[in-house]
């Protein structure tokens, strides 16, 4: 039987999830890497990164696609900042690699992503 997890975080780890919400696509895959990428982004991010640059428009580069600059403020640093997920009474670290398997994850389905990076 599957359940799903209550848990409890520092504003800062919030925030750093929300950031999910502002990022381009072509920056969630260049962090998620191509072969992790859902569905054909990670295609599209390759067509777009192989593409001749006689196929632009004029004094515009691809670099602009797959380099996006992302809007407002930056996400504070979430290494080693813990989360409490309450149904198993565990405190888990998030950093880096937790955040990219949430991200992943996240775009894989639409519920339980907590409980699949932290428990599975």
């Amino acid at each position: 039987m599957l359940c799903s997890l209550t848990t409890k975080a520092s504003k800062e780890v919030v925030d750093f999830l929300f950031t999910f919400l502002q990022l381009p696509l072509a920056i969630v895959v260049k962090l998620l890497t191509k072969e992790d990428a859902v569905g054909c982004l990670g295609n599209l991010y390759s067509s777009v990164l192989n593409l001749n640059h006689i196929y632009m428009q004029p004094n515009l580069s691809k670099h602009l696609l797959l380099r996006p600059t992302v809007p407002g403020p930056t996400s504070p640093p979430i290494s080693g900042k813990a989360v409490t997920l309450y149904q198993t009474n565990a405190v888990v670290q998030l950093g880096m690699k937790e955040g990219l398997k949430i991200l992943k994850t996240s775009m894989e389905e639409s519920d339980m992503v907590l409980t699949r990076v932290f428990l599975d």
